[in-house]
């Protein structure tokens, strides 16, 4: 009896889970009796750089199609175990580079053969099916990045929760909220940064007493999303901490945060809002275009590691 087989499609990802878990565990027996300390799921960030050279956590998460925390826990363990080393990005000393160390470099040419055979051992077991599995499982890759059924079915409970959802501005008794959300977005996608910590433990004094103002979305009185513009200048503003609950994402709440901030800002004699975002955010990217805003040149550096989109609206 297989449980799982017998629900069909509704255990797709349990399946899926199951079958990386088998090879998972085959792959570590193969390094273990080669002596290889590798942690089998490590393979795609160190075959990456083995290929591509240094690179920052950001760019080997899009390219392996990985989040954030992910490679930033992977890397983590690979450099504790030697195998690779931070090093600074000489475009910008803030950024860290991922790059094999000396003795990674020597343990993937020794790798390189087994490897191989691994290659050989899954071909063997896929046979004449490789291509269509392959081809398959192609498909529901780029279906879920395109738009993912989670969004297609929480589209249901948009109008409902409009109904119910309403935009405010800056209260005191929400400045937990607007921690808390914004803290939980990040851990999910990047790394916590200092200057998270600073603006989001003093949302006043950073953002509303310069002239920028705190945007609420209550769902039936409790915040379920959030956002800030901070002023940069006599008529411009840059768009920060959006962030929505995980469990109300989906519903449009993003969108009636983005038109409650553009609206104020435009109120405000505001000519341009900028923002930062970064190329994994698909969702956000979306949105921010379906409001107008185009990707442009960058006019100064960074404040956070994470960013490597600039944008910008005219009003």
């Amino acid at each position: 009896m297989d449980y799982l087989a017998e629900l069909g499609t509704l255990a797709l990802g349990s399946r899926l889970r199951r079958l990386s878990d088998l090879f998972y565990e085959e792959v570590a027996d193969i390094y273990a009796f080669y002596n290889f300390d590798l942690e089998p799921r490590y393979f795609g960030l160190v075959s990456y750089l083995h290929h591509h050279g240094p690179a920052g956590v950001t760019e080997a998460a899009k390219a392996l199609h990985l989040t954030h925390p992910a490679v930033s826990v992977m890397a983590k363990a690979l450099e504790e175990s030697g195998w690779i080393v931070f090093e600074p990005d000489a475009n910008d000393e803030r950024r860290k580079l991922l790059r094999l160390s000396s003795k990674g470099q020597a343990l993937v040419a020794e790798l390189a053969p087994v490897w191989e055979q691994i290659r050989q051992g899954v071909d063997e077991l896929l046979g004449d099916q490789a291509q269509q599995f392959f081809s398959t499982l192609g498909r529901i890759e780029s279906a879920l990045e395109d738009v993912k059924f989670s969004k297609r079915a929480l589209r249901r409970a948009s109008l409902a929760s409009h109904n119910r959802c309403q935009v405010i501005t800056w209260q005191p008794k929400y400045g937990d909220a607007f921690h808390d959300l914004n803290e939980e977005w990040v851990r999910r996608f990047f790394s916590y940064e200092e200057k998270d910590g600073a603006l989001l433990r003093n949302p006043e004094r950073y953002i509303r007493e310069p002239g920028g103002e705190i945007f609420f979305a209550l769902l039936d009185g409790v915040p379920v999303g959030t956002c800030a513009l901070q002023k940069t200048g006599d008529s411009e503003f840059e768009l920060i901490k959006m962030a929505v609950a995980r469990r109300t994402q989906g519903q449009g709440i993003g969108t009636m945060l983005l038109d409650a901030a553009l609206a104020w800002a435009e109120a405000q004699g505001a000519k341009k809002v900028t923002l930062e975002t970064n190329g994994q955010l698909v969702g956000a990217l979306k949105l921010y275009q379906r409001r107008g805003f185009v990707r442009a040149q960058r006019p100064g550096p960074t404040s956070y590691e994470r960013a490597d989109i600039y944008m910008e609206r005219r009003l």
